[in-house]
């Protein structure tokens, strides 16, 4: 079952191409602890300078107790 996080929306800062693998930035503060993780992904479409775009967050599985450190 799939759930909806949250979204984030920005502006493109320079010109990409399709042929091109951008990369996410997903960072997490906790306490003291900053932790991340790069998500690439293909753009189905050249992005220019300014255009406004949304990433979804969406919550595909549950970890099982041993991959979330509950063992």
């Amino acid at each position: 079952m799939e759930i909806k996080i949250g979204e984030a929306q920005a502006k493109v800062t320079t010109n990409i191409s399709k042929e091109v693998e951008p990369r996410i930035l997903f960072k997490a503060n906790w306490k003291y602890i900053n932790m991340s993780n790069e998500v690439a992904f293909k753009p189905a479409e050249d992005l220019k300078i300014g255009d406004q775009i949304k990433v979804t967050i969406v919550k595909i599985s549950t970890a099982s107790k041993r991959d979330a450190g509950k063992e």
